[in-house]
């Protein structure tokens, strides 16, 4: 299946779209294909052309701030050649060169016809492949090869290099042709390729040596990155490097080594390998941890701390292996002695942090009852999304039996990476998070390795333990966001929400019990989640939110437009969702001005049904205005959003930049204003403002799905980072205090 979805996405983006290599096309083929395509000389997009890759995605949602008078718009020049380099043994004498591409020629259709049954004008694609002769290894600029006698402007050049032990060599194939006046795709060149092969057919292709470090030099910190990727993927092979495509390649059977041919590719594809964590097997000494989270939730002290403690004695033994690893020499490692030291370095560096943080909990303290409390809810959302899931399926379940069917258990490096990051979570003053100089910690491999669960644990252990430890400094912990989770792209900001759901629903169903049973420490606000994306996804005002459900229940099918329920199912018993039945508005000034979500269950067993949720339904907040007035612990948000901090001031509310409290509506600033006193209507008695001081800011930066961003969106990055470091930032007994930052 997947190789067949593959198959049509590329033949959509690069075509032929049917395979057929004879294909008609009723639009213009430059129109329709984007992969692949070699535009001819000084061929320009224009401005006007552009206006899709130049709009930003929040152009029409009034959210950045002032607008500013754009700049005149310059064309782009089209690309119009494509290349490769790669080297090749000094043994192999010649090469030869394999091209091949599209031409579409404005036609009669041989199979289309209108519906007065005369065939239509369509732009048929002409096939053309041809083999170059044996092209002489010597340095200097290869002699111009031009495949198509017809057309002399398409050329491949190129030019080789003596490098000891090999040939450097550089191939382009270069669409040299005129832009046409009329009929322009003719001079384009579609679907193109460039193949490079030793001419007697031998695997002369070989992995351009690297330098070898040297042991004399103390390399800066960019270098240093590139020696240790050096050593990580020393077994790796790269034949071919691409300049403006992609690079592929043919190995040699049974010789990794050595390539048969390289080859431009305009869709290059890889095959990412499953990130399986370590086990007892790979690591004996895991045997002895306990990472079943109900058990973790349970242990206090010495018993915790013990039940802990192999955890890094199997990390301190793996690092001891390495080390002895790299100094022997073996597999490959030679070479490699001097980017081997920093990495261990780092490795006992975090051995240490993990230590701390079992000492940390083995003192016992609110900082234990938060990871108890955290593991608790970690097993209990776990436990939640199997009743989901089951619930999906469409089958009768026993939620007992489904919830309890198998024990939660954390990964070795999901605890690890929580025990790492508890001092400083805990200690305001701890240098990685105070000392201008920390950094991130880094969780980076392919989806599916369980990267979510080690953040949002670390995330529960952060909501509690600002509960607990309450006033600090004169700001509560009780409200305000706590954890703040920034993402680059929309669609991956709703899921992810939809997962974090699950475990602020079990905070607060804990919360809940804790009260009920006279403990108060967790306060009587509930634990909530927020999403703060744009308008095209949620809306700013509790007004718009109200419309949009009041068109909902007008319309039949389902609504598309800006909504506040971005949950398809009730994140704790599965049950379906309807914005037409389940979301409730209720409007400022005699309602709350919040949007409700309620479950649909109609036993009334959901502890989220209107019944049962105390006035409060599923805990999410999803709509902008009731964001900064409610403040949720946890807030899911994408970049952009914050690029309009400078200018909305009410942004700063989520930094715990407060004024005062209304007990009907929330907190208030000066930006967005509240009348202070509010009379009595039907269902709410009458509520005087309050003063109120500052919150405390969150405690955790969690960047997912983080991207290196240049150009505009990457000043809106950098404003973003400024803008946090100021908002985030505040003292602590005459000392600067940060959040801890995470980049899974």
């Amino acid at each position: 299946m997947r190789d067949e979805i593959m198959r049509l996405v590329l033949g959509d983006l690069r075509g032929p779209l049917s395979g057929d290599q004879h294909e008609e096309l009723l639009e213009r083929p430059s129109m329709r294909y984007i992969l692949g395509t070699l535009a001819p000389q000084n061929e320009q997009l224009e401005p006007e052309k552009d206006e899709d890759l130049t709009a930003s995605d929040e152009d029409d949602d009034g959210e950045q701030g002032p607008a500013e008078t754009p700049g005149a718009a310059r064309p782009v020049v089209l690309p119009s050649s494509i290349g490769l380099s790669f080297a090749v043994e000094r043994t192999c004498t010649a090469l030869v060169v394999r091209v091949e591409w599209g031409r579409y020629e404005r036609g009669l259709s041989e199979s289309q016809e209108t519906e007065k049954g005369n065939p239509k004008t369509v732009w048929k694609r002409v096939p053309f492949k041809a083999a170059s002769p044996p092209i002489r290894l010597a340095p200097g600029q290869i002699d111009p090869w031009r495949p198509d006698p017809d057309r002399p402007a398409i050329e491949v050049r190129g030019r080789i290099r003596a490098s000891e032990p090999t040939w450097i060599v550089t191939l382009f194939l270069v669409n040299g042709q005129p832009p046409l006046q009329e009929q322009r795709d003719h001079a384009w060149l579609f679907q193109c390729g460039l193949e490079a092969r030793a001419a007697d057919g031998g695997a002369a292709i070989v992995r351009r040596p690297l330098p070898a470090p040297d042991a004399t030099r103390t390399y800066p910190l960019a270098r240093q990155e590139d020696l240790e990727l050096a050593m990580l993927y020393r077994h790796e092979r790269e034949f071919a490097v691409g300049h403006g495509v992609g690079a592929d390649w043919t190995e040699a059977p049974g010789d990794r080594t050595r390539a048969i041919s390289v080859r431009t590719e305009s869709a290059p594809a890889y095959d990412v390998p499953r990130v399986d964590a370590v086990t007892s097997a790979d690591e004996p000494e895991l045997a002895n941890v306990e990472f079943d989270m109900e058990a973790l939730s349970a242990l206090e002290g010495q018993a915790l701390g013990q039940a802990l403690a192999p955890l890094a004695a199997a990390y301190e033994d793996w690092i001891t292996r390495q080390e002895r690893r790299a100094e022997s020499g073996r597999d490959g490692l030679d070479e490699h002695r001097e980017a081997a030291r920093p990495a261990i370095q780092r490795c006992e560096r975090a051995l240490a942090r993990i230590r701390d943080g079992l000492a940390l909990l083995e003192r016992g303290g609110i900082e234990a009852e938060a990871f108890q409390l955290a593991n608790a809810a970690m097993s209990l959302q776990r436990r939640r999304g199997r009743v989901v899931e089951a619930r999906r399926r469409g089958t009768e379940i026993d939620e007992a039996a489904v919830a309890r069917r198998e024990r939660d258990r954390w990964w070795p490096f999901q605890l690890a990476f929580i025990l790492l990051n508890l001092p400083a979570i805990s200690d305001l003053h701890h240098p990685d998070r105070s000392d201008p100089d920390a950094v991130g910690d880094l969780l980076w491999f392919p989806t599916g390795g369980g990267k979510t669960e080690a953040y949002l644990g670390l995330a529960a252990y952060t909501m509690v333990l600002r509960r607990l430890q309450g006033q600090l400094d004169g700001r509560t912990g009780q409200h305000g966001v706590g954890v703040l989770m920034r993402y680059t792209l929309r669609l991956l900001t709703v899921q992810q929400f939809q997962r974090a759901t699950a475990l602020v629903c079990a905070l607060e169903f804990l919360r809940r019990e804790r009260a009920a049973a006279g403990d108060a420490r967790f306060g009587s606000e509930p634990f909530r989640i927020g999403l703060w994306v744009g308008m095209k996804t949620t809306p700013n005002t509790t007004e718009a939110s109200a419309e949009a459900v009041e068109r909902a229940r007008k319309q039949s099918g389902e609504y598309a437009g800006s909504h506040a329920l971005q949950l398809t199912r009730c994140p704790w018993c599965g049950r379906p969702l309807s914005l037409k039945s389940d979301v409730k508005v209720e409007l400022y000034p005699g309602g709350r001005a919040r949007t409700f979500v309620w479950c649909s269950d109609a036993s009334g067993t959901c502890p989220f049904t209107a019944a049962r949720a105390d006035g409060e339904g599923i805990p999410i907040v999803t709509v902008d205005e009731e964001i900064y007035r409610r403040l949720p612990a946890l807030l899911i948000a994408t970049v952009d959003k914050f690029a309009r901090m400078p200018w909305a001031g009410e942004t700063q509310m989520l930094f715990g930049r407060v004024d005062a409290k209304c007990p009907r509506h929330g907190f208030v600033t000066a930006e967005i204003g509240d009348a202070g006193r509010h009379s009595a209507v039907a269902g709410s008695t009458a509520v005087q403002q309050q003063p109120h001081g500052p919150l405390r800011p969150p405690d955790l930066i969690i960047q997912d799905e983080l991207h290196l961003i240049g150009g505009p969106l990457g000043s809106l990055v950098g404003l973003y980072e400024t803008a946090l470091d100021e908002l985030c930032t505040w003292e602590v007994d005459g000392r600067r205090v940060r959040p801890k930052s995470s980049i899974p």
